[in-house]
């Protein structure tokens, strides 16, 4: 453990005011504790967290207040993919992508040519271009071949999801389900799956795969999230809604669209609530011609 986590520790110790004993009672001796504060000793990382728990301190605002209260490198360079992607700035994304690669060059690790990937089909995205058929198979299979998705598999696979064919979207966020079962407590990956299958619920509607966009829905419903949740919670409605419209039962459907956006501008969403509402009847009107071409070849 670096040394510089035993100045963190104190640091925030004291400005909880808690002392060391009773921060170290039962979980390892006071003095070694100080020794460890004091970056003459190391501890184990199951003592450090039972340490930092006792003092109601999460291991990611430990990790926030050791990077001197600036976010992480992977947040970091999330949030500069995210800036340079809203702002249209290509130039900036093609030297995220470039610096990434030539870390993955240096170091020859996967997770930087993945992020170089990530850059890139952000940049193309932009550019409406499509990216290199072996670099989208290079990041599905760095996926699929992850046991245990955390955060960072999360992170990328949601901000490369629109660069895969339906299908492997579809395999993949079944991989999510599979293998995020562990650190489902973890909000932000909570969160991030539910962004991950609520977007693979929408691929599935766009693309007529309904019994794999009921699979999805039924996922999402079984996940339980927590009424402050209002986005999520609202956009589900609204998507089972447009499941029911595109199997044929266009009334039941279109009053869950409508609920849907009720909520939307009674929570002051007006701009959100406005594009649903052209969405759900254009999707309505499509049923309906379809319908008529249905009933005139009969």
């Amino acid at each position: 453990m670096e040394q510089k986590y035993g100045y963190v520790l104190r640091r925030l110790r004291e400005e909880k005011g808690y002392s060391l004993r009773q921060v170290s009672n039962g979980i390892l001796s006071t003095s070694f504790l100080s020794k460890f504060e004091r970056g003459e000793s190391n501890i184990s990382l199951s003592h450090f967290i039972k340490i930092i728990e006792r003092m109601n301190i999460s291991l990611d605002e430990f990790i926030f207040a050791a990077n001197e209260y600036k976010p992480g490198e992977l947040d970091r360079l999330m949030a500069d993919i995210a800036t340079a992607y809203q702002r249209n700035n290509t130039s900036k994304l093609t030297l995220i992508k470039n610096k990434e690669y030539e870390k993955w060059e240096e170091y020859g690790l996967n997770a930087y040519l993945c992020n170089s990937i990530m850059a890139e089909a952000k940049l193309l995205d932009l550019q409406k271009k499509e990216i290199e058929k072996k670099k989208r198979e290079y990041l599905a299979n760095y996926l699929f071949n992850i046991e245990l998705w955390g955060n960072y598999e999360l992170v990328i696979y949601a901000n490369s999801l629109t660069i895969f064919p339906p299908s492997t979207v579809i395999a993949l966020s079944k991989e999510v389900v599979k293998k995020t079962s562990m650190y489902k407590l973890v909000h932000k990956n909570f969160l991030q799956t539910l962004a991950i299958l609520i977007n693979t619920t929408i691929v599935c509607l766009e693309n007529n795969l309904l019994n794999d966009a009921l699979y999805f829905i039924l996922t999402l419903e079984n996940m339980h999230m927590a009424e402050n949740l209002f986005y999520e919670r609202t956009l589900l409605v609204f998507l089972k809604g447009i499941y029911e419209i595109k199997k044929g039962n266009i009334p039941e459907g279109e009053s869950l669209c409508r609920k849907a956006i009720d909520t939307m501008y009674t929570i002051g969403s007006e701009d959100l609530a406005i594009s649903h509402e052209e969405y759900v009847n254009e999707m309505i009107q499509l049923k309906k011609e379809e319908s008529v071409i249905i009933d005139s070849t009969i």
